[in-house]
């Protein structure tokens, strides 16, 4: 392999790795609460950018304008989460009742901020 090739096969190989984000609201829902725990949330959201915060793990995109963060119970299981997304106008937590103004996204409570 000529030295461009494997330069360029080096390059793509970094945008793959990089462009692969898995913090998306897709995986976030597949986070069970009551289930999953810290093992679960990393594999499906990644390593949080700041983990380990009075049992909460955060997840942030600056340059998306997303926060998702996860709490954990005494015994490891994810009890709360809450999803961020000030692009999109969405704000999802799971400890928040179910009120007659919130969306319905995949059996989770959606609230529009205007």
């Amino acid at each position: 392999m000529t030295a461009g090739r494997l330069a360029a096969v080096a390059v793509f190989g970094l945008v793959l790795l990089l462009g692969c984000d898995q913090l998306t609201r897709e995986r976030f829902d597949l986070v069970r609460i009551g289930h999953a725990q810290r093992f679960d949330v990393e594999q499906m959201l990644g390593q949080a950018s700041y983990p380990e915060i009075d049992n909460m793990w955060h997840y942030e995109r600056v340059e998306r304008h997303l926060n998702a963060l996860i709490y954990f119970d005494e015994a490891g299981r994810v009890c709360r989460k809450e999803w961020h997304d000030s692009l999109a106008g969405v704000h999802y937590d799971s400890a928040e009742p179910w009120d007659d103004d919130a969306a319905v996204y995949e059996s989770t409570t959606v609230r529009q901020i205007h």
